[in-house]
């Protein structure tokens, strides 16, 4: 069974907040206090998290919280498709290009009937896409995967 990134991550957060707090080390002598600059009455009050290192594992662990809320909520995302299965067809500058895999190669075909563009072949699809439309120009309504 697959674990949420989320809930891993939530868990060690809890195991995290649940380790003592190391003690502050106490300083030596007080150092002499400036006087506060004139605005400060305007700024928020402390946070609702606290001060110090325990308010930011408090802040850490509900930020991850609402994030793993947010994730749930939107449900996992198809991942988009970066090249066909099989083969990709457009039309460029009026004319039909497609490019096909043969074995572990994209091979180019252009016109009607297809012909084969003897000159190319390459074991990467981006690769292909950029040659066809380097040669051919760019597809009008893009590539089609088929």
């Amino acid at each position: 069974m697959t674990r949420n990134v989320f809930d891993s991550l939530l868990e060690a957060a809890a195991r995290h907040l649940e380790q003592p707090e190391p003690p502050a080390p106490e300083p030596a002598s007080e150092p002499p206090r400036t006087p506060e600059p004139p605005g400060l009455d305007d700024l928020p009050p402390e946070s609702p998290f606290g001060t110090g290192e325990a308010g930011y594992r408090r802040w850490q662990a509900a930020n991850l919280a609402r994030q793993a809320a947010e994730f749930r909520a939107r449900g996992a995302l198809p991942a988009e498709r970066s090249e066909p299965e099989r083969r990709a067809v457009a039309l460029c500058a009026g004319k039909r290009v497609e490019i096909r895999r043969d074995g572990t190669r994209w091979v180019l075909y252009a016109g009607e009937p297809p012909k084969r563009v003897e000159a190319f072949a390459t074991p990467f699809y981006s690769h292909a896409v950029r040659a066809a439309e380097f040669w051919f120009g760019r597809p009008v309504g893009g590539w089609t995967f088929g």
